[in-house]
């Protein structure tokens, strides 16, 4: 795009210069008759909107020359899309659905005519395609241009109630045309003829955000890939983070295991060290019992021996008891 001042200038006046033809023309000079239905016709309205951004443009930029400041053109970006819209729109219906009525002759040789429907809408669309800076269009810029074509087409109504009966032209194109068409059928081309404004619209959106929309589309690619890297990358970190908790929980297990082992172990050792307390106890028992048994039976014997030497002396006492006594004269034994 060109940033040139100087560039700028030429190209806008040129086109000033033309477009101070074509408003004389329009008026009806070159035909020597004053046009007093000049108004009407969407083709002198949209050139008279885009003439007027353009002389404002070319002030802009006689005066950011003089502070030497190179740049894009910056007036109204949004007016100026709308404007372009409605230009190009003229260019194309003129020269596709109205034409045909016209010979070469007509078309080329009637200089307001080759102005208003050629050269200035293509002159106009170059200045924005070539000094404004691009990438910028907002998604709501096409909307805003179906909204100058919807108020040309009210008013036109709005002026052919008031001037009905007169002898004027009511209705300048034929597919606004009530008295023919009626409401149906202007519907109809007015529901069409928006249509093609937005989609013609959105088209040079498009094409003005064409760098935006690839790297947009690159960035999306791009966060894609770093998303599918990422969760990669989290997949491997999680299933080595799992395989981590994994052998920790294995050793953790093993070494409850060893543990129980341990404590398995203690109570054996436990339980023997108790086995052999118990079994020494029990043989504590059986040697005391039998210490026991011995001394009773020695106790036993010795009173055997005490009673048999009890009753042997016994034995003794009653023969001695049962011998006679000898009489010593007769002196009676005193009594005890």
């Amino acid at each position: 795009m060109v940033k040139n001042r100087v560039a700028q200038i030429v190209f806008q006046t040129v086109y000033c210069s033309l477009a101070i033809i074509a408003l004389i023309s329009s008026l009806g000079f070159f035909d020597k008759e004053f046009n007093g239905e000049f108004y009407i016709w969407y083709t002198n309205l949209s050139n008279y909107i885009c003439i007027v951004i353009m002389f404002i443009c070319l002030y802009f930029t006689i005066k950011q020359t003089k502070n030497r400041e190179d740049g894009f053109v910056t007036f109204s970006p949004s007016f100026t899309f709308c404007a372009m819209i409605m230009i190009l729109v003229t260019l194309l219906i003129y020269n596709t659905l109205l034409v045909g009525d016209k010979t070469a002759s007509d078309y080329f040789l009637n200089i307001g005519n080759l102005l208003m429907h050629l050269i200035l809408p293509i002159m106009f669309v170059l200045h924005w395609v070539l000094f404004y800076e691009h990438n910028k269009t907002k998604w709501f810029y096409p909307l805003l241009s179906v909204v100058m074509p919807l108020i040309y087409v009210i008013l036109v109504f709005i002026r052919a109630a008031i001037l009905k009966g007169m002898d004027v032209t009511l209705y300048p194109y034929f597919f606004i045309n009530l008295e023919v068409l009626g409401w149906g059928g202007v519907i109809i081309w007015v529901t069409i003829l928006l249509v093609v404004f937005v989609v013609l619209s959105y088209i040079i959106y498009l094409l003005d955000n064409i760098n935006n929309i690839k790297l947009k589309i690159k960035n999306k690619q791009s966060k894609k890939e770093q998303l599918n890297k990422n969760a990669n990358q989290t997949t491997t970190s999680n299933k080595i983070d799992s395989f981590k908790t994994e052998i920790e929980n294995n050793n953790e297990n093993a070494n409850k295991e060893n543990s129980n082992f341990e404590d398995v172990e203690i109570a054996i050792n436990k339980t023997n060290s108790y086995n052999d307390i118990v079994s020494k106890s029990s043989d504590d028992k059986k040697v005391s019992s039998k210490k026991v048994n011995n001394q009773k039976s020695k106790n036993k014997k010795v009173d055997e021996t005490i009673n048999k030497n009890n009753l042997s002396a016994n034995k003794n006492i009653k023969k001695e008891t049962a011998k006679p006594k000898k009489n010593n004269g007769n002196k009676k034994t005193p009594k005890r």
